[in-house]
């Protein structure tokens, strides 16, 4: 949640910094290497522990393949859109917009995960599966 906070205010910046100074190029790039941080330290490993750990042990494989290929999807239509994106809403509203996506994450995260720190994946298992209703 932390990874997602510190991406999310890192974009506002940006986006802040890119309608008030675009050519203020060091704070820029600092803000950018602090996004960078973030994701590397939480949202960009912590999908794969997380994927990893929620889907029940008999239909693990098949969830994890279905799960990847998702990811990588978003992904690539992030890749195909951002330069749209930001010709239609400027640069600025393009970090916006990212930015806000990791406010949601975060309000994601916090309502719908759990903490699995020290739990086996059956424990785990069990805890999904009463967050979930079933």
């Amino acid at each position: 949640m932390i990874a997602s906070a510190g991406m999310g205010v890192s974009l506002a910046a940006l986006g802040i910094l890119m309608r008030v100074s675009p050519s203020a190029t060091t704070p820029i790039l600092m803000l950018i290497l602090c996004y960078v941080a973030f994701f590397s330290t939480g949202m960009g490993p912590g999908v794969w522990v997380v994927l990893s750990e929620i889907f029940p042990t008999s239909i693990r494989g098949r969830a994890m393949s279905i799960a990847t290929i998702s990811l990588w999807i978003a992904c690539l239509l992030i890749t195909l859109t951002f330069l749209s994106l930001a010709k239609a809403i400027s640069i600025s509203g393009a970090f916006w917009v990212y930015g806000i996506m990791c406010g949601a994450t975060l309000v994601f995260l916090h309502k719908f995960t759990v903490e699995t720190k020290g739990k086996t994946l059956e424990q785990i298992e069990k805890e999904w599966s009463s967050k979930a209703g079933g």
